[in-house]
């Protein structure tokens, strides 16, 4: 079973998206995603969120919070959410994956070359996901989440 954590991080309606490295041996190469990644062998998911928030973002957010997850087959993927404060997003520089790290509107994703996971997602669930950029509460059933 693989897993892997994904997070929306957001900041005054826009979303912290990452442009992924150009590396064709990696999925989904020269694309825009959220932060995540793999969760390590002995990691529980938080941790292993908790990691590539730092090692992507420079980010430790204080409130962040699990969403519910996703399964494909053998591969799991939990999400979380957090909105960061003033003083969290001037930590915020981009870490040792990706080129580019910024925020965006949610009318600003849809128009960037997204990963197949994050463009399935905002496809499938575009009220929900405008929702959760923009800061309002949503629950796991309204994003698919178990």
């Amino acid at each position: 079973m693989y897993r892997s954590a994904s997070a929306f991080i957001t900041y005054n309606n826009k979303l912290l998206v990452l442009h992924r490295d150009n590396i064709p041996t990696i999925t989904d190469p020269d694309k825009w995603s959220v932060i995540g990644g793999g969760v390590e062998d002995g990691e529980t998911p938080e941790e292993g969120m908790r990691r590539e928030i730092k090692e992507e973002s420079n980010l430790s957010p204080r409130n962040l919070k699990y969403l519910g997850r996703l399964g494909f087959g053998d591969h799991e993927v939990y999400c979380y959410t957090a909105k960061l404060d003033d003083d969290e997003v001037a930590e915020v520089k981009l870490g040792n994956e990706g080129s580019e790290i910024k925020f965006v509107s949610y009318d600003e994703v849809k128009t960037l070359p997204l990963t197949k996971n994050l463009q399935y997602y905002l496809e499938k669930y575009p009220d929900s996901a405008k929702k959760l950029i923009e800061g309002e509460e949503v629950t796991a059933k309204e994003l698919g989440l178990a």
